[in-house]
């Protein structure tokens, strides 16, 4: 007896008072499920702002939308019933503009997500970004006949279909995502105008469903106005990442024409279509420039005819002409050169390469140049000869003829040969790629699309609120959208590829700034498409259940409605656990943290050290460096979970509480959650993973705290072991690694926990051999050779130890091994002391230096031994 007061009164606090039969009780229901929404709303808003974790949020959709499908549900079945809830009623201005939101703006997202699958690739939109392509090419040439020849060279040349397509889903986006909000708000305005006028004519009140038909009605009417075309024009080009890249394309290849020019003038003369038709065909345009040079070279062949010999005669002396160049031989040889050239140009060659292939050119110049200089000269050299005796020269009118002809002969193979040099750059130029031009481009067209697939997803998620308007046509012209949009997620993974061709003039920055863009838009693109894909999969789920509540509807209203909330209840219990079960980051986080903490560990033992280790220390913190590990990330999805087990706690509770409440009552239960169920739940509200780190057990409450105490204990192994004892000189074998400095021939042993460190620039000025730093970076060792150059040994040690800015307090010569050495002690500023052994060596001062605050002076000592007693020889 009193377990059932105990559970009436538990069911008070909860439910809400029950002092009705059951069909009132629905109406009890119906304001705490009302008063649940928007609490819930509340929260879920305020949450959001602050950031809160996605799976929480996701939860906290999954009780609106069940809340929101029980109130639909209790509302529907008190109609008639003569309750307040659904009668016939007046709705304030603010009520009309918030339904009226509510009901069309999923009408509108699912008539542009149709309108942006369907246009770009229609015939008529293909059609209508050519002509706004024509207008604004022709916009960039100069205009006349020869530019409008040029434009539709281009046009037919460039802008085929499959050319079109990418500018025309570019182009249309870019119009919708641009005029989305303005469209949306006139739109909204049509419908709420439309809305109030039914309203009015209706006597100003009616029931929330009518009020909903309404609303449909008027937002179907609205978007039946909507053109089913958007107008293109050249205006709407300038920001699509294709036009961008066409116009590009198209200012490389102006610039390539105008050195084409430099080729040869009748190249130069010939109009725009034609300049660019063999920018095209480069094998024509070779035809072109060294027909035209070879034609003139080999036009003129009239030299003068005299007699074979030139024999002499009364009056004077006849000389014997030279003999003509080989200009056709030449050309051929020189186009065989050229030709081999061009094969193989990729368009990444040098400037080395050029001059490679000119001077071999000029090579075969001089060599079918020289037999007619040659002559050229010996007939100077005879004719000097014959006026230095008083003879005239019979023929030197004709002599002079044909030295003319030869020498503009061989201008003519000199610039053939040079012709062919330029060519054949011009043509490297014209398969060559900017890379930076390209990468620009390549990542203006990732951000581009990343907005892209951002817009579609949005619409796609919005779509969603359709799915409580029972609307058959709706549905099918949202199914058939979703459906073409996966095609337009493939045309945006298509447009993420990269050109092998292009890949290969990208300097190593370039391309790591292109592979950066294409991985940022291929996970904008797969976000985008999970995120709708789960948007389409809730509109299903909706639809499929209010399907399923539509048939279930059955004689019995009341256990109707019973099973329903309880079913909703059940279902969202399960979502919830599902959301909770998602967040499993800690599983995998605090498990690698655990590995990076025992390789550090076992780094220390092993006397090794690592950026990695010492930038931890330096912290106080691994977490740094545990690749992977995102403490951020855990922190967050903890407190998402603190919140859901609370919220799975209340659940449970209120589901046994309402299934006792209604079983109480005679009404059958069917549909409640499983016993496995339930305990999967409860093991949730404690499951937790654990880690063993160092002396403490790692969780996600607790993992900052035992971070710190784990650094802590790793910096207090490092001390130990780097300035622990040195053992005795017969112990230390192996307490170091041996090191060989080369340049000098002698090897030394690098202390444990130390590290090698590369000398620089200016330690080779000073003599600097080799460095070493202890791992906590407070003392360093150095060795350095020095030439003696008449010093004494003590001196160059002196000298350099000055050089460092230190004075010498102490010094003595010792001895070991029978070799004599000479030791320092200096104080340097910033309460260093520094040490110093130097030896001889191959006429050189070999010093072994190093430096430590004076606290540590003492361990820092015995290392510095552990150094200066291993030196040895390679």
């Amino acid at each position: 007896m009193k377990t059932r007061i105990c559970l009436a009164l538990t069911a008070l606090m909860v439910l809400g008072p029950i002092t009705r039969p059951l069909h009132a009780f629905v109406g009890q229901r119906l304001d705490w499920w009302d008063m649940r929404l928007k609490q819930v709303s509340a929260d879920r808003e305020r949450l959001a702002r602050e950031g809160a974790h996605a799976a929480l949020l996701e939860s906290m959709d999954a009780e609106i939308e069940v809340a929101r499908a029980t109130l639909g549900q209790f509302q529907r079945s008190l109609k008639g019933d003569g309750s307040p809830r659904y009668e016939k009623r007046a709705f304030t201005a603010e009520e009309l503009a918030a339904e009226t939101k509510r009901l069309s703006q999923p009408l509108f997202s699912i008539a542009r997500l149709d309108m942006l699958t369907a246009l770009p690739g229609e015939k008529k939109s293909i059609e209508a970004v050519r002509a706004a392509s024509a207008t604004a090419l022709r916009a960039r040439l100069a205009g006349g006949t020869d530019a409008d020849e040029l434009a539709a060279a281009i046009l037919d040349e460039d802008f085929f279909r499959a050319a079109l397509q990418p500018l025309a889903l570019e182009a249309y986006m870019a119009r919708m995502i641009t005029a989305r909000d303005a469209t949306l708000a006139k739109y909204l305005d049509g419908i709420l105008a439309k809305t109030r006028e039914g309203l009015a004519a209706a006597g100003g009140r009616l029931s929330p469903r009518e009020l909903e038909d309404l609303v449909v009605d008027a937002a179907n009417a609205a978007l039946a106005e909507i053109p089913a075309t958007v107008v293109m024009g050249p205006d709407d080009l300038p920001g699509c990442p294709a036009w961008h890249a066409l116009t590009a394309r198209l200012d490389s290849e102006a610039a390539l024409i105008e050195k084409m020019g430099a080729l040869g003038k009748d190249a130069a003369q010939l109009p725009p279509a034609r300049k660019r038709a063999l920018l095209k065909n480069p094998a024509d345009l070779e035809r072109t420039v060294f027909g035209a040079l070879s034609s003139a070279c080999l036009a003129r062949t009239d030299i003068p005819e005299v007699p074979a010999e030139g024999p002499a005669r009364a009056d004077g002396v006849s000389v014997k002409l030279p003999p003509l160049p080989m200009c056709a031989r030449f050309m051929r040889e020189a186009d065989t050169f050229r030709t081999d050239a061009a094969a193989s140009i990729t368009g990444s060659e040098g400037a080395e390469y050029f001059d490679a292939l000119r001077k071999k050119l000029l090579e075969l110049y001089a060599r079918y140049a020289k037999d007619p200089l040659a002559a050229i000269a010996r007939a100077d050299e005879e004719i000097t000869q014959a006026r230095a005796k008083g003879l005239g020269v019979i023929d030197e009118k004709e002599f002079g003829l044909a030295k003319d002809l030869i020498t503009a002969k061989l201008g003519a193979l000199r610039e053939y040969a040079a012709r062919s040099v330029d060519y054949c750059a011009w043509l490297s130029q014209a398969r060559r790629t900017d890379g930076a031009r390209a990468e620009s481009l390549y990542r203006e067209r990732a951000a581009e699309y990343g907005r892209y697939a951002q817009f579609i997803r949005g619409l796609i998620e919005e779509c969603a609120g359709a799915a409580a308007i029972d609307r058959p046509p709706l549905h099918r012209r949202y199914a058939l959208a979703y459906a073409r949009a996966g095609e337009l997620y493939k045309a945006m993974k298509h447009a993420a590829g990269i050109g092998k061709e292009s890949l290969r003039f990208f300097s190593r920055e370039q391309a790591a700034a292109v592979k950066t863009a294409k991985r940022d838009l291929l996970r904008a693109i797969e976000e985008s498409h999970i995120a709708a894909a789960k948007a389409h999969a809730a509109f299903s789920d909706a639809r499929a259940a209010a399907t399923r509540r539509t048939r279930s509807a059955g004689k019995d209203l009341d256990a109707s409605l019973a099973q329903f909330e309880v079913s909703g209840l059940t279902g969202l219990l399960e979502r919830q656990h599902a959301s909770l079960m998602k967040l499993g980051y800690a599983r995998e986080a605090l498990p690698l943290y655990a590995k990076s903490y025992r390789a550090l560990r076992e780094e220390l033992e092993g006397g090794q050290t690592s950026p990695v280790l010492e930038k931890a220390l330096a912290a106080g913190s691994l977490i740094p460096g545990v690749q992977g590990f995102d403490a951020e990330r855990l922190k967050k999805e903890y407190a998402a979970k603190q919140e859901l087990r609370k919220t799975l706690a209340g659940l449970v509770s209120r589901i046994s509480l309402l299934v006792a409440f209604y079983r109480q009552k005679g009404v059958d239960i069917r549909d409640v959650p499983a016993d496995d169920c339930i305990a999967g739940v409860r093991n949730a509200f404690t499951d937790g993973t654990r880690v063993e780190v160092a002396d403490w057990t790692m969780n996600e409450s607790n993992f900052t705290e035992v971070d710190r105490n784990a650094a802590a204990k790793l910096i207090l192994q490092r001390n130990r072991k780097l300035w622990g004892k040195t053992p005795a000189p017969h112990d230390r074998a192996d307490t170091g690694r041996k090191i060989t400095l080369e340049s000098a021939g002698v090897s030394i042993t690098l202390p444990e926990g130390w590290v090698e460190r590369a000398p620089d620039s200016a330690d080779a000025r000073d003599g600097v051999l080799g460095r070493m730093g202890s791992a906590d970076n407070r003392a360093d060792i150095t060795v350095a050779l020095v030439p003696l150059q008449g010093r004494a040994m003590d001196k160059a040690c002196e000298d350099w130890v000055k050089g460092t800015g230190g004075t010498i307090v102490k010094q003595r010569w010792g001895n070991r091994d029978g070799a004599e050495y000479f030791w320092t002690l200096s104080s340097e500023v910033g309460k260093q002391v520094r040490e110093s052994y130097t030896v001889a060596h191959n006429g050189n001062a070999l010093i072994i230096t190093g430096s430590a605050p004076r606290d540590l002076y003492p361990a820092f000592r015995e290392k510095l031994e552990v150094v200066f007693g291993s030196l040895g020889g390679k």
